[in-house]
């Protein structure tokens, strides 16, 4: 459930999008739709906080929509409003949907900001030299979905065992 784009589900998304509020507003206040419904596999509210509109992420919870939501990639509104909000020093629409979200309670999982990655010391360094810190880096996860780790500011490094050379297939 959830997963059909309807029509004005769809509008919704590309006013969002586009970041055309007044539109969005004009379709969450006076259509019906699903607020829980998704568009590429994230719900709605993702895409209003992406976009930085308080506003309808404000009239989505208050025609239903589930503040902890979670998208394809398992992160939900509030990760989103936390990263955008977080850029440059003044404050900006990412941080009222912030505000929004938090009390409406959205709660943070503290597994979106963790990710462990094991490997050896040759990968870890190849890893650190592609990479560095403050870029993003796409993981897949065993089932083919794509991981999202935007924004990396630490690697930590997890020491495994050295591969065993003396196993015969």
């Amino acid at each position: 459930m959830g997963t059909t784009i309807t029509e004005p589900n769809a509008r919704l998304f590309a006013a969002l999008v586009a970041n055309r509020s007044d539109e969005a507003m004009w379709i969450i206040t006076t259509e019906r739709f699903n607020p829980n419904g998704k568009v590429n596999g994230d719900p709605l509210i993702i895409w209003a906080a992406v976009s930085g509109d308080a506003l309808a992420v404000r009239a989505l919870i208050d025609r239903g929509a589930n503040v902890n939501e979670r998208g394809n990639d398992g992160l939900s509104a509030i990760w989103y409003a936390r990263f955008y909000a977080g850029k440059g020093e003044e404050r900006n629409p990412h941080n009222d949907v912030l505000d929004v979200l938090i009390a409406n309670g959205a709660k943070e999982n503290k597994t979106d900001s963790k990710i462990e990655l094991r490997m050896d010391e040759k990968s870890k360094g190849e890893l650190v030299k592609a990479f560095g810190v403050g870029h993003s880096i796409k993981l897949v996860r065993s089932n083919g979905q794509p991981l999202y780790v935007k924004d990396v500011v630490e690697i930590d490094v997890v020491e495994t065992e050295a591969p065993r050379t003396d196993v015969k297939g």
